[in-house]
């Protein structure tokens, strides 16, 4: 097997900074995802956990499920980012409504 090459040595000081700043940037980026991972895991126990006890309940995890299905390839095709624009408008319209009538 060859010995790794060290491409710091063919690099100007500039050139290494940028490079260790990117790396630096992507071991953050990795963390963040991981972190972004351990927020969804937890709101899913979450609502797993009990159920909805009100309209206003049901409606919010309705909308979560809609943002998450919203941030996948097939949430971003026009026509359906259309309906999900439309339907989570409806959701927060109609539970200002339910404040309203209470």
């Amino acid at each position: 097997m060859d010995a790794p090459i060290d491409l710091d040595s063919y690099r100007s000081g500039p050139e290494r900074t940028a490079t260790r700043w990117r790396c630096r940037q992507a071991a953050r980026d990795r963390m963040s995802c991981r972190v972004a991972t351990w927020r969804e895991q937890a709101l899913q126990d979450m609502l797993l956990a009990v159920p909805a006890g009100t309209w206003s309940e049901a409606a919010n995890r309705a909308g979560s499920l809609i943002e998450r299905y919203a941030a996948t390839p097939e949430g971003q095709v026009p026509q359906e980012r259309e309906l999900i624009v439309l339907v989570l408008a409806d959701l927060v319209r109609l539970q200002e409504q339910a404040v309203v009538e209470v």
